[in-house]
């Protein structure tokens, strides 16, 4: 085993890292490879070379890693891979509680209801289910039941 091949793997194996870091999110091969990577050539200089060239890659990776990490910290801040705004006000349609839905109200389907949909009732985009049945989009429907966590609505048949 020569040196440059201790240096190619010490490489590879810091390159899979900067992927799993910057590319892939989570803990995924890319990241994982590349730590065993880099104790391996850890291992494979202390076994060929002797202690003085396996501290040397141990000291040096060592040195190599804080250096990106503090490089990464101090220029990038970890604000190259993840989001910085804030929500400043909720965009999210009161529940069916707070704009009054009762048994007998009568609305619109707004989308298939399959049993779980959107309907317009009293002029308001609600999210309701039926009691099973598919209730396809414009289709007039009935409020039949209203829970506290749901509206249950069924066609409504014009005569």
């Amino acid at each position: 085993m020569s040196i440059g091949l201790l240096i190619l793997l010490i490489v590879v194996g810091f390159l899979l890292i900067s992927i799993e870091i910057s590319v892939v999110p989570g803990i995924t091969f890319a990241g994982i490879a590349g730590i065993v990577l880099l104790v391996i050539t850890i291992i494979l200089a202390y076994y060929n070379f002797g202690y003085s060239m396996g501290n040397m890659v141990l000291i040096g990776s060592s040195v190599i890693s804080f250096a990106l990490f503090f490089i990464g910290y101090k220029f990038f801040n970890f604000r190259g891979i993840a989001l910085t705004k804030t929500l400043s006000d909720s965009k999210v349609e009161p529940s069916h509680s707070e704009i009054n839905i009762k048994v007998g109200d009568i609305g619109i389907a707004y989308g298939d209801i399959k049993p779980q949909g959107n309907a317009i009732v009293n002029n308001r985009t609600i999210v309701v289910r039926s009691k099973g049945e598919f209730i396809s989009d414009n289709v007039p429907v009935i409020v039949v039941e209203v829970t506290d966590i749901h509206v249950i609505v069924k066609p409504r048949i014009i005569t």
